[in-house]
């Protein structure tokens, strides 16, 4: 092969490299682009549901399939420490989501991690803190799982005095505003479904609370 092919060959195969490499980036660009009209429909859908009544459980399984679509959210690493750090844990399909509190910063922070690693660790002896369990959601489909909220019973009763609906809220809507293209208007979308979720979520955490608090008073009187 003389000089000239082989520049032309090489000048060929750095176009074919450009050519492939503006596809794959087009590519990514148009599922992103759908990925966040996806997120757009399901949003404007939960909206919609919840103009003129207050959140209930489904509602709950609704926000958290959007969020399941967010980029961006920090996959956790889960041991021990993540789940004694955490005031509470909901489950949903084949993830779990921790929420914790950082009671120096008044805030609420999440993280995704698995199912199955969390459920062992919650099993070691070692671990510092009780966990009480509510149903939020039951599968309404055939192979959908039950929507569980975990609790972590010490850590929601040290800081209730500080935790209110409007920080879960406001954690919730930063998630929101992290969607590709559309994170602000989306927020806008959402906001006053996700306050009223955030409501419910915390005065479920609180009868919980109450309900083990009363079931271990009644068992130490026994």
């Amino acid at each position: 092969m003389g000089l000239f092919d082989k520049f032309a060959d090489a000048a060929g195969q750095a176009k074919n490299a450009a050519t492939d490499l503006a596809a794959s980036a087009t590519a990514q660009a148009a599922n992103a682009a759908g990925k966040a009209t996806q997120i757009k429909e399901a949003a404007a859908a939960l909206a919609s549901d919840m103009t003129v009544r207050s959140a209930t459980a489904a509602d709950v399984r609704q926000l958290f399939n959007i969020i399941e679509k967010i980029p961006g959210l920090e996959e956790a690493i889960t041991d021990v420490e993540k789940l004694t750090t955490s005031l509470a844990i909901i489950e949903m399909g084949s993830t779990s989501y921790f929420i914790t509190f950082d009671e120096n910063g008044l805030g609420f922070s999440m993280a995704r991690g698995s199912i199955e690693s969390a459920a062992l660790i919650a099993q070691k002896p070692d671990l510092d803190g009780e966990f009480s369990s509510v149903i939020l959601s039951k599968g309404r489909q055939e192979g959908e799982r039950d929507m569980r909220l975990f609790i972590n019973e010490g850590h929601f009763i040290r800081n209730s005095h500080l935790i209110t609906a409007d920080l879960l809220a406001a954690a919730l809507i930063s998630l929101i505003e992290n969607v590709p293209f559309i994170g602000r208007p989306l927020s806008v979308i959402l906001d006053r479904p996700i306050r009223s979720i955030a409501v419910l979520l915390i005065l479920t955490t609180q009868t919980e609370v109450m309900r083990a608090a009363a079931l271990a008073a009644k068992a130490r009187s026994a």
